[in-house]
């Protein structure tokens, strides 16, 4: 293929829309597998993932432009096998990837480890560089939701919903490099089970305007110096021979929510001096519904100690910090132990008497909330926009 014009390979027929089914096949069959080329668009199939991905993309060396998977549904529930990654939609290799675009895609996962592991994610898009896109995709079911990876130079991530997942709901690494310019906005991530999001190695980014809703009921209590599993997880991950740091980033508007018995139930990093006098953290809702302070999380000495710290003392020294009840529309059937369907029924637009509308902070104009709508100015804090009109046809949580 080439820029403008790519290799198409669509599975939308008016008649019978396309399923490509590898289940009972060899541990060595992937859906579609994309291999050192450039400008290929999948779009609208229906797969039934065997033991390998559902579509793969994978460089030997070379630099893979403009690869695109858009608007299918990988069923991914029936991978197990013993020796391969079973990710549904995955990119790795030896080169990177550039200008690579995942939009519109829903990933059922597997609760069976796969390789020996738990290589089964929903979205692992490993080896990217610049322009790297990824909006609009709901991922539910998997050991991580969504997983990206390399030497990024520039990323929107928007518009996703990353639910009950086994370990992560999102999660941003180095491994071959060190991303930058990544922004993240209008992302909802409800119900799962490790991090709901793992924040790591990133310069120069923006996590804003994002709703978390993380149930912690005790299962996954820290230990060896780590703190146990909350909203999200700010940190730096030493992937030899690359060394990244966490700077320039701002941290804005986000709703970081949810019922919890213990624990540090906000945020944690590795490097309290590093991330406070580096980054940018204002109008950020950190909320707990329980009976516990409200807390932030800091390694403080190189034995790793974890030590705690009231998140009201954090909000009265940033800028519009605060700690209160999002006051959802419809949201209190969306609680810990909840099941998919009464979390489907869930509705995470703040209601008319929020306290959060009009009240976050301007950080630039890429703001967009859930659905794609741009942020009033000043925004309203979370992933919608109260008051924007609700599009035809789309589902209830991203209403």
């Amino acid at each position: 293929g080439a820029a403008g014009a790519p290799i198409t390979i669509r599975g939308d027929c008016p008649s019978d829309h396309g399923t490509i089914n590898t289940v009972g096949l060899t541990d060595t069959t992937d859906g579609i597998q994309i291999l050192d080329i450039s400008y290929v668009t999948v779009r609208a199939f229906d797969f039934l993932a065997g033991n390998r991905a559902a579509v793969l993309m994978y460089t030997t060396g070379v630099t893979m432009n403009g690869i695109s998977v858009l608007d299918s549904v990988v069923d991914n529930r029936l991978s197990a096998s013993a020796t391969n990654v079973c990710h549904g939609i995955y990119s790795n290799g030896d080169g990177v990837l550039a200008s690579t675009t995942v939009s519109g895609n829903t990933v059922l996962g597997t609760a069976t480890n796969c390789g020996g592991q738990s290589n089964n994610d929903g979205i692992n898009l490993a080896r990217q560089t610049a322009n790297l896109i990824v909006t609009n995709n709901d991922s539910t079911g998997s050991m991580d939701g969504i997983d990206i990876s390399g030497p990024i130079t520039s990323a929107r991530i928007s518009g996703n919903f990353v639910h009950h997942n086994r370990s992560s709901g999102t999660k941003i690494h180095g491994g071959t490099g060190c991303p930058s310019g990544l922004v993240y906005t209008g992302n909802l991530s409800v119900g799962n089970a490790g991090w709901s999001i793992i924040w790591q190695d990133t310069t120069n980014s923006v996590f804003a305007n994002n709703t978390v809703i993380h149930f912690h009921d005790g299962s996954f209590p820290g230990s060896n110096g780590n703190p146990p599993y909350g909203a999200l997880e700010i940190e730096v991950a030493i992937h030899a021979p690359y060394v990244c740091t966490q700077s320039g980033n701002v941290y804005a508007n986000n709703i970081l929510t949810g019922n919890y018995n213990d624990g540090i139930v906000g945020v944690y990093t590795d490097d309290r001096a590093t991330f406070e006098a580096g980054n940018t953290w204002m109008g950020n809702d950190v909320y707990q519904r329980g009976v516990q302070t409200t807390l932030f999380g800091f390694v403080t000495d190189a034995a790793n100690n974890v030590t705690t710290s009231n998140f009201a003392a954090w909000a009265a020294s940033h800028s519009g910090d605060v700690m209160t009840e999002p006051e959802f529309m419809r949201a209190m059937t969306c609680t810990s132990g909840a099941t998919i369907t009464e979390c489907d029924a869930a509705d995470f637009r703040l209601s008319m008497s929020s306290a959060l509308r009009r009240a976050g902070k301007w950080w630039g104009n890429e703001c967009v909330d859930m659905r794609g709508y741009r942020c009033f100015v000043p925004p309203d804090v979370g992933a919608y926009q109260y008051g924007s009109g609700d599009p035809a046809g789309t589902r209830r949580l991203r209403e």
